[in-house]
């Protein structure tokens, strides 16, 4: 909520009156927009997970150390990516709640397919970069470096235990 504060006139009322207005504050359109191309380029991820999973063609560069596991997490999150680009730029919660749970959601299923692949592509942990860094936009600060600090430490966690 934001309280705008609003002097009256000096000539008419004593100088220690003040009136207030609370004013709910929705999202901007710019945030709504910010949040749609954020929620793209989470499908665009899933799309890229998922294809170097489930792709023939990267059989032989591409080695699944726990097959299932990576199959699950690539379904898994193409389905919460797509759902979160068609609902979630829509819905009537609040925008940082909605980037916090994302911003959640790509931190767990980039980690995880970063442990079910042996030696994977660095590319996988550099898009969790974008997303982190994209997310920064949208959320407050201590929030923000939150999840850097996370996805850095499940990043490095995951790419020694794969090791």
């Amino acid at each position: 909520m934001v309280v705008i504060w609003r002097y009256s006139s000096p000539s008419t009322v004593p100088a220690t009156a003040i009136t207030t207005h609370a004013v709910h504050a929705t999202p901007s359109e710019i945030s709504r927009r910010e949040l749609y191309f954020f929620n793209l380029f989470r499908v665009f991820q899933a799309t890229l997970i998922a294809g170097l999973i489930f792709s023939p063609m990267a059989v032989d560069w591409v080695a699944l150390s726990h097959e299932q596991l990576a199959r699950g997490i690539a379904i898994a999150y193409f389905i919460f990516a797509t759902f979160n680009l068609f609902v979630g730029a829509r819905s009537k919660t609040d925008v940082q709640t909605n980037v916090a749970i994302a911003l959640a959601a790509d931190i767990a299923a980039t980690t995880i397919a970063l442990y079910a692949i042996k030696n994977p592509p660095s590319g996988i942990a550099m898009l969790l970069m974008v997303n982190v860094g994209a997310g920064a936009l949208l959320l407050p600060p201590r929030l923000a470096f939150f999840f850097a600090a996370l996805a850095t430490s499940a990043s490095s966690v995951s790419r020694s235990s794969a090791a």
